[in-house]
């Protein structure tokens, strides 16, 4: 078969396409490995099988381009089809940006801007912006359901949206449109006057990250680390080159010609880690936000975080135990203070199996609701000022056991019992099995307490509903169906509101000149208004007296 495809042999106008499929169908068919390979991943094999390319017919021409775009594009990594845009870069856009280049067989104009490319996708692809491209003989599909009209076109696509890159291929160009592509508000700049503002965690429930730079922006690995860590901690930027921000670097002794990366955590005073300039690499940076995602002591404010903290564990011997602190605002404060020694503490803090929380029993009633299900003997039910307190263990499936303090004394008398030494008797009983959890019950619905309200719901979904009609005005079908509806709206007015209405202003003056030819002649004086105006203004009667003049107006 391949040789009655062979482009010297066949002259039809599709022979060289056909010819090319039918080798590579055959290299994939004669390979069991990649055979595999493109039963789960598709034409572009799974990334460890990219080794050699198809047979390309014209790679004797090659050497006289330098090897793009004329040879066969199916070996250049980061090849994506349709089925890897929707299963793989549409998901991992909501975690890190796209930059995707579409381009085609047999493209001067690719060629044009090839080594620009490959410098700026490298440099930007060693930080972690995902690169991709996408070869528009091989994936019209894919070319068409993104609206690229032409060859080549660079998009970005960042949480499941797509924007064209317009500007001209620049290295510099790329970088800052990859740059605008993350959302506003993401990175927000810290003067001394909303610093502290922004380091407390009483309203936002999470650890702070401020970069100090002396450069005049964020650069892009800081804006790639806060857009997949932004649920978990808040991001600000000092430039030292900025005289607002010269108290700040003071306050916090930070160097003022080299970039330095401060996490604040529970204490706002004092910074829980320092990343130095010399350790600013992707990687470290990564890791140690990574490291410092959550509060030492949280406020259980949504489920997330509570999957975070407290995840499943059903062995006994390695369970984890969640220590929650029911109060109200402004209460309880010693206990909080026991629960924060206790959270900062070496010996938990290394186990990592203990963690501690507190709620608020208004906001989260239905968590306190089930923990006091079945509890006929909860001599703190009825008691608004007596500190609640439970150690949980997360067997998985919705379920866990649970434990109360208060069950070890008097609830009266609780103020007094709850002391680190104490807790940490229970805790360490717990952790190696001696100890019991008498309770077990359902882990219910935890409320997130930063859900959008009403208005940020509306205008998100606005500005979703704004991106994708303006996404979809660029393919063919949704310009194909507006161009359908256009016609049949023009239709529709010619055919039948324009004689509707025509028939409508027919009959209003038929029955006007009916209702005249009753009246008789009558009507014809009733029809006719006048206007009288005099010299001197003293009249309005039509007869006027001899010294004036009259005008008289009549219009029908």
């Amino acid at each position: 078969m391949a040789r009655n495809w062979h482009p010297d042999k066949n002259d039809e106008p599709g022979a060289q396409e056909m010819f090319i499929k039918i080798n590579e169908a055959n290299e994939i068919l004669s390979d069991e490995q990649k055979k595999k390979n493109f039963d789960m991943y598709g034409p572009t094999g799974h990334p460890s099988s990219r080794g050699k390319p198809f047979y390309d017919p014209h790679s004797g021409f090659s050497f006289f381009f330098n090897g793009m775009p004329f040879q066969n594009t199916w070996s250049k990594p980061g090849q994506i089809n349709y089925r890897a845009y929707y299963k793989a870069v549409l998901p991992e856009s909501y975690e890190k940006p796209y930059l995707i280049e579409i381009i085609s067989d047999w493209c001067f104009a690719c060629a044009q801007i090839e080594e620009t490319w490959e410098e700026a996708s490298n440099s930007m692809k060693k930080v972690g912006v995902g690169i991709g491209i996408i070869n528009a003989n091989r994936s019209p599909r894919l070319v068409d359901a993104l609206g690229a009209g032409r060859v080549p076109t660079i998009i970005g696509v960042i949480n499941g949206r797509v924007i064209f890159f317009s500007d001209s291929v620049t290295v510099q160009g790329l970088k800052d449109f990859v740059i605008a592509l993350f959302p506003n508000g993401l990175i927000e700049k810290v003067t001394v006057k909303n610093v502290d503002s922004f380091l407390t965690t009483g309203v936002s429930n999470k650890p702070s990250v401020i970069l100090f730079s002396p450069k005049p922006l964020p650069s892009l690995l800081y804006h790639l680390v806060a857009f997949s860590n932004y649920k978990q901690q808040s991001f600000g930027f000092v430039s030292l080159t900025d005289s607002s921000g010269e108290p700040v670097r003071k306050r916090f002794r930070v160097d003022s010609k080299e970039p330095t990366v401060l996490i604040f955590k529970d204490d706002v005073a004092v910074p829980e880690v320092v990343v130095m300039a010399s350790e600013l690499t992707s990687g470290k940076l990564r890791e140690v936000a990574e490291a410092h995602k959550y509060l030492h002591f949280p406020r259980l404010s949504s489920r997330s975080l509570f999957d975070g903290l407290c995840p499943e564990e059903r062995f006994r011997s390695q369970r984890r135990l969640c220590v929650i602190l029911f109060t109200k605002q402004g209460q309880h404060e010693k206990e909080k203070l026991v629960l924060k020694l206790l959270a900062t503490d070496k010996k938990y803090l290394s186990q990592k199996r203990v963690k501690f929380f507190y709620l608020y029993e208004g906001i989260q009633g239905e968590l306190l609701d089930e923990f006091k299900d079945g509890r006929k003997d909860d001599r703190c039910a009825d008691n608004s000022t007596a500190a609640k307190m439970i150690i949980l263990w997360n067997k998985g499936r919705k379920q866990s056991d649970t434990t109360g303090f208060q069950e070890a004394g008097v609830c009266q008398k609780l103020r007094s019992q709850l002391t680190k030494t104490r807790l940490t008797v229970m805790l360490d009983d717990l952790l190696s099995g001696e100890g019991k959890i008498t309770l077990h019950c359902r882990i219910p619905l935890i409320y997130n307490e930063h859900a959008p309200g009403l208005i940020s719901a509306l205008f998100r979904w606005c500005t979703d509903a704004f991106y994708y009609v303006r996404f979809s005005m660029y393919q063919k079908e949704t310009l194909s169906l507006f161009s359908l509806l256009c016609g049949l709206g023009v239709i529709l007015f010619f055919s039948v509101l324009l004689p509707s209405a025509s028939d409508s202003i027919e009959r209003a003056q038929e029955s006007v000149r009916q209702k005249e030819q009753q009246a008789g002649p009558q009507s014809d004086l009733s029809s006719w208004v006048s206007f009288v105006w005099t010299i001197d203004g003293t009249s309005s009667d039509q007869r006027g007296l001899p010294s004036q003049v009259t005008l008289l107006l009549a219009l029908r």
